[in-house]
């Protein structure tokens, strides 16, 4: 048995020799008030002994029916649940508080147990309850004069505002709470604003001011001993952004130098390895950048959410490429792909989470309010009557709502069928649609060399010996009186380089001439210099000597023709990225671009995708889309070679 459970066994035994005792019930309030401060302390310590002790203090105040300690101690374990993630125990526990405090009269107690419910909102992601409850505590805490925990409302308020990204409002908040922690003298507060206020001027890139008041927040975290590590943190993003490297340099190593002090490791650490991992890559040094990275990598094996696992692929990512090591970059861009489609998944189940929460609270109420109802009917015998009445009559109404949904559903069910039948037949016109254009397309490309092949062969062949009996009569004819047969054999000339010139352009162009990889520069740079998009082309294990098979090639060309076409229509991009490369008999490709993104299940029934899909069938080959609102597209593509 450690220390600190012996020390708090001794602590229920001897609050429990008190209880047992023969006391007054003043002296008992006293107890559960000195077992709500421990909880309290506890809890600020993160110790599991918290909520034992607030429970046991719940217990002995409703034993002697002491409400205030009743009241504190709901309050206790509702704050000690929320910091679990337990919101709806949290909301339980604080509603039943808030309700205790208000039939004292204790208005400033209650409107501290709704600053806390504004809280767990907040952290549940209802943004609109949360600004209710957070407003209506800050009115009760103006009236009562209780600047304290106004100025922790207004700092509430500029969190929520800050993670709406709503900078004005939350700036002004931030600003009122700093004005009464001022005159509080509440140093740790004052800290944690100029904290929160660095960290939104740093967002709207105002570094200057972000600085300002970084040192501001890291001098009263050095006075108080806390989170001074977060202002070090901040303060050396800050001077990246402003490339001023030196000083970046020296702030990251403080941060890590202190949590090495403490033998301490969390995510705030492999924070500060993963941004000084990026300076590194600013300054050149890949290498350690990398050894950077895999120390946060190290760190975030057993914590983390798929956020941060997402931004560390992202950066051991552009370390790779930017060495050139494009088999290990494009599986740190797969682990990133896969992160990304975590954070999507963990949204979704959060948010059908958050509709079940609030249908259970919904039904728990409904049904609360239905057994309040029954007992006061069961007083009278002439309740049992309209009891009858009201289950008859909602037998009825479910009954005639299951007819009507039924109806709904089959009629649901009737046109979905007509719509799948629909879509089948738009597939197969597509289809049949598509089969004509490859027709066309490859009849255009068997015309073109059959031409290339005549005009060589035969109209060639036909000058040819039209030239040589020319020579022969120049050869035999005074060039004095010939002047006009010199003229024409001139023109003869002519007329059969023009030939060989159409039958080899004909034949040729620069794909079947010099290959995908030269054909790929000559679209990269026409789109360049049109000034529609910047396009950068990689290809590894590819270039002008390596040549794919013909068909191959065309159609490779022709699906990134569609792509490439999809963007400039549809993606408002400035910036696309073209990656190919050949590994393990493999030919992968990447289209990358920082457009607006899109939906892909409504996207990928267009013609444009439906023709490359119906491609890549024909080859054998893959094609993934990662798209969303606003985050860009990225498009993979695998062909066995």
């Amino acid at each position: 048995m450690n220390s600190s459970s012996g020390s708090y066994l001794f602590l229920v035994w001897l609050f429990s020799l008190f209880y047992v005792l023969p006391s007054s019930a003043q002296k008992d309030s006293v107890t559960v008030n000195n077992l709500n401060e421990r909880a309290w302390q506890l809890y600020r310590a993160n110790s599991p002994n918290a909520l034992d002790i607030a429970y046991h203090a719940l217990q002995l105040a409703r034993q002697i029916q002491y409400k205030a300690g009743i009241g504190n101690s709901l309050n206790r374990i509702g704050l000690i649940h929320r910091s679990k993630g337990a919101y709806k125990e949290a909301l339980l526990y604080f509603e039943e508080s808030k309700k205790t405090r208000l039939s004292i009269g204790d208005t400033l107690g209650a409107a501290g147990v709704q600053n806390n419910i504004g809280v767990l909102y907040r952290l549940k992601g209802d943004v609109k309850k949360a600004y209710e409850n957070l407003l209506a505590a800050a009115r009760i805490f103006e009236q009562k004069k209780a600047f304290k925990y106004l100025a922790n409302a207004y700092e509430n308020l500029g969190i929520t505002f800050e993670g709406e990204e709503k900078w004005d409002k939350a700036m002004n908040n931030y600003e009122l709470a700093l004005e009464y922690h001022v005159k509080e003298k509440d140093s740790v507060a004052m800290a944690s604003i100029y904290y929160n206020i660095a960290a939104i001027y740093f967002y709207k890139d105002n570094l200057k001011q972000a600085e300002s008041y970084s040192q501001q927040a890291l001098r009263l975290y050095r006075q108080t001993g806390l989170w001074e590590v977060d202002a070090l943190s901040l303060l050396a993003n800050i001077a990246s952004s402003a490339k001023d490297y030196i000083t970046a340099e020296r702030y990251y190593k403080q941060g890590i130098s202190i949590y090495q002090e403490e033998s301490f490791s969390d995510l705030g650490l492999a924070d500060l390895h993963t941004n000084y991992g990026n300076l590194k890559i600013k300054k050149g040094q890949i290498d350690d950048a990398i050894k950077e990275f895999r120390k946060a990598k190290a760190i975030l094996r057993n914590k983390g959410g798929p956020e941060d696992q997402f931004y560390l692929a992202q950066n051991f990512k552009d370390a790779f490429v930017t060495l050139g090591k494009f088999d290990s970059a494009y599986n740190y861009q797969k682990v990133a792909t896969l992160a990304k489609d975590s954070i999507y998944r963990l949204k979704s189940i959060r948010a059908n989470a958050e509709m079940n929460a609030k249908f259970e609270t919904e039904q728990s109420k409904k049904e609360l309010a239905e057994e309040k109802l029954l007992n006061q009917q069961y007083k009278t015998r002439q309740s049992i009557l309209l009891i009858s009445f009201v289950a008859v009559l909602f037998i009825s109404i479910l009954s005639y709502w299951f007819l009507r949904q039924q109806q709904r559903n089959t009629k649901l069910i009737a046109q979905q069928k007509i719509q799948i039948r629909d879509q089948e037949v738009a597939d197969l016109l597509q289809s049949q649609e598509l089969k004509m254009v490859n027709a066309m397309l490859d009849g255009q490309e068997t015309e073109r060399k059959r031409i290339a092949k005549d005009l060589h062969d035969h109209l060639g062949s036909l000058l040819t010996t039209l030239k040589w009996k020319f020579d022969d009569i120049v050869e035999n004819t005074d060039t004095a009186q010939s002047k006009s047969i010199l003229e024409a054999n001139q023109m003869l000339d002519k007329a059969y380089g023009e030939v060989r010139r159409i039958a080899h352009n004909m034949n040729s162009g620069v794909l079947a001439k010099f290959g995908l990889i030269a054909a790929l520069e000559e679209l990269r740079n026409s789109i360049t210099q049109s000034g529609k998009m910047k396009v950068e082309l990689i290809h590894y294990k590819l270039d002008h000597e390596y040549r794919l098979e013909n068909q191959l090639e065309i159609i490779v060309y022709r699906m990134i023709q569609e792509l490439i076409s999809n963007i400039l229509k549809h993606a408002q991009a400035d910036q696309l990225s073209i990656q190919l490369s050949r590994m393990n008999n493999q030919l992968q490709l990447a289209i990358e671009d920082n457009g607006r993104g899109f939906n892909v299940n409504e996207a990928t029934s267009g013609m444009g995708l439906q023709n490359i899909m119906a491609r890549l069938q024909q080859i054998n080959g893959q094609m993934e889309i990662d798209s969303g609102k606003g985050g860009g597209t990225s498009i993979y593509i695998d062909i066995p070679l």
